[in-house]
């Protein structure tokens, strides 16, 4: 059936009402089509010869429901940007229809209460093919975008193969003898898999958008990659997820989880499924993902994390990322490539930004992973120098850090540093920064330091900087480190770390709790006496009683 087909004697609908709608109800004829360029919602109700509908003309969007019309089998949309809309109620009986034109949604209920509901992510669907329940299915042709299965007969014990070079989007539901089931097709981006009770194992290809599985309960492995992964009540006694995916939303699902990688994790009703730890065991073990330890040489696998690392939008899947950039660069992969594709996942999920040349700005990251990201970050892109790599700007924020938490990242690493030149640059730079770190207000608010990051990388600060503390350059931070808490931390913050260095004999640390009580005894007198305590405790240990200003002694 084409647009300019003329052997059918068509029936004009024409005076659509003040709404630019037509009512079609106990219509006689076999075709149909809309005269006129005002009609744009169309309803079929009850015509039982209707056999091809022609709305090519009609004003875009077209809404059209179709209810109580068995025999129609081909629908011409309108070709244009704005797809259109269908409703279509099947009802016991009815044959496959083809639908011809843009089309951006469709949903339809059925009898049993299954309500199926399908829409484009992309470009509009220019040839769906809709099989209703009871109807024997039909192997879509080359040029179907959209495929939905609904219900076939119960005699169908093995589905042909559906995909097809344009099948962009799936619908099936009721296959009841189906175990197996491969929807790896090249254009595939969107499935929803419905109440197949025998399904076993699934395969989708690696760039979907969304997937959905519901009421598949002998479910045991699902192989596939992509954005949103939807699983309710399906799964046996243990699923194995094969693939990368940004979110998992989990609603009554029994089954213990297998392998996979998600970057955020959502569960209801779960079992085994619980979505602060899912989250959190994921994102710090990375490769879980893989199926063996050498699948990350696999192209396959190699381009689905790729895939995953330019394409993921949740806080929590950065620290993944960028561990998934250094496997992909420890396995023989190319430095500036990785590089670049760091610094794009980096635009995306950037905390701060506009601070001027060479201050990269934070990871926006979750509380809990935001100083192991920071550390990830800092060590793919030593990784990538030590390739050749050349970033300016990267090394030149080592100088000039705002931020605590980079800076704690900068004395771990000097901490574990593979020779003294090394630890040296790195203790020079961590120093620099804290010279040069504005004071609170210096910076707007908006740019500031997450509160909560600063107290995690004061903490990683002082533990970083403990074993070196004989080294010249660090003996000289632990120095100025009081003044450079009043800086970043607001005063009840700042208790907390100034008397645990108080504590370790540093006195510089005792001098500034005497300084900060003096000038809080007015506006704040209760705070005040608490920093006046801490600061005449008598310290436990002597670890920094030998750093000294202008003068840091060396202890044995």
């Amino acid at each position: 059936m084409t647009y300019q087909d003329t052997a059918i004697s068509y029936h004009l609908l024409t005076a659509p009402d003040d709404r630019d709608g037509i009512f079609v109800m106990h219509n006689a004829a076999r075709h149909l089509r809309a005269d006129g360029h005002h009609l744009r919602c169309v309803d079929l109700i009850d015509n039982p010869h209707l056999e091809t509908l022609d709305l090519s003309a009609c004003a875009t969007p077209v809404h059209l429901t179709v209810r109580g019309c068995p025999k129609l089998a081909t629908v011409l949309l309108p070709v244009a940007p704005e797809g259109a809309f269908l409703h279509w109620e099947f009802g016991d009986m009815g044959s496959p229809v083809q639908i011809c034109g843009s089309l951006a949604s469709f949903d339809s209920c059925q009898p049993d209460g299954h309500t199926c509901q399908i829409k484009t992510d992309g470009p509009m669907y220019d040839h769906s093919l809709l099989v209703p329940p009871g109807a024997a299915p039909r192997t879509p042709i080359e040029d179907t975008a959209l495929f939905i299965l609904l219900a076939p007969p119960e005699g169908l014990h093995t589905l042909a193969p559906i995909v097809t070079p344009n099948l962009r989007a799936v619908h099936l539901h009721g296959l009841t003898n189906t175990d197996d089931l491969d929807l790896n097709g090249p254009a595939l981006t969107q499935a929803q898999i419905v109440n197949l009770p025998s399904l076993k194992h699934l395969k989708a290809g690696p760039e979907m958008s969304a997937l959905s599985m519901d009421r598949c309960p002998e479910l045991c492995t699902l192989t596939a990659s992509g954005s949103v992964l939807r699983i309710h009540r399906s799964g046996g006694s243990e699923m194995d997820l094969v693939g990368v995916w940004d979110h998992a939303h989990f609603v009554a699902v029994n089954a213990r989880l297998k392998s996979g990688l998600i970057g955020s994790t959502q569960a209801h009703n779960c079992r085994h499924i619980f979505s602060d730890t899912a989250s959190l065991s994921n994102a710090t073990a990375p490769l879980a993902a893989l199926p063996s330890p050498d699948a990350i040489h696999d192209p396959y696998w190699r381009t689905t994390l790729h895939r995953w690392v330019t394409t993921t939008h949740s806080p929590s899947a950065v620290l993944p990322a960028l561990k998934i950039l250094h496997a992909l660069l420890e396995t023989e992969g190319d430095a500036d490539e990785l590089w670049a594709m760091r610094r794009h996942l980096h635009q995306r999920h950037a905390k701060l930004s506009h601070l001027g040349p060479g201050r990269s700005a934070l990871w926006k990251a979750p509380r809990d992973l935001a100083f192991e990201t920071q550390q990830a970050d800092f060590a793919l892109w030593r990784a990538c120098v030590s390739q050749g790599v050349e970033d300016t700007a990267y090394q030149a924020a080592l100088n000039t850090l705002p931020w605590v938490l980079p800076m704690a990242v900068l004395a771990r690493a000097a901490r574990s540093a593979s020779s003294e030149q090394d630890q040296q640059a790195l203790l020079t730079c961590l120093s620099a920064s804290i010279s040069n770190m504005p004071t609170g207000s210096d910076i707007p608010a908006k740019h500031q330091e997450p509160h909560q990051h600063t107290l995690v990388g004061v903490a990683r600060l002082i533990e970083g900087l403990l074993p070196l503390r004989t080294h010249p350059t660090a003996a000289s931070i632990f120095w100025d480190l009081p003044a450079f808490l009043e800086k970043t931390l607001p005063a009840s913050s700042r208790l907390s770390p100034l008397a645990a260095l108080n504590q370790m004999g540093l006195s510089s640390a005792g001098a500034q709790l005497l300084a900060q009580a003096r000038d809080l005894l007015k506006d704040n007198p209760d705070l005040a006496a608490r920093f006046h305590a801490a600061a005449l405790q008598p310290p436990r240990t002597d670890l920094l009683a030998a750093i000294q200003k202008g003068h840091p002694q060396h202890a044995d």
